[in-house]
């Protein structure tokens, strides 16, 4: 993710979700935000992309920031 990209909501997701990818990213648990990924909608490909970046990137603090 670069610093002129757009901002990354995970607005769209339920707060079920929302609650399972902190955890997951607070526990350094790759496979399961991998998994929890796979659900975002289609639609919203941008926000598939950038997260899995963040995952690959070990980017955890990060995601928690975006899902709390």
């Amino acid at each position: 993710m670069m610093l002129h990209d757009p901002p990354i909501t995970t607005a769209i997701m339920s707060p079920e979700w929302l609650q399972q990818m902190y955890e997951a990213a607070y526990y350094c648990d790759a496979e399961v935000m991998m998994e929890l990924i796979m659900q975002i909608p289609s639609s919203q490909q941008a926000i598939s992309a950038a997260l899995r970046c963040l995952v690959l990137d070990f980017k955890t603090v990060l995601i928690m920031e975006l899902t709390k």
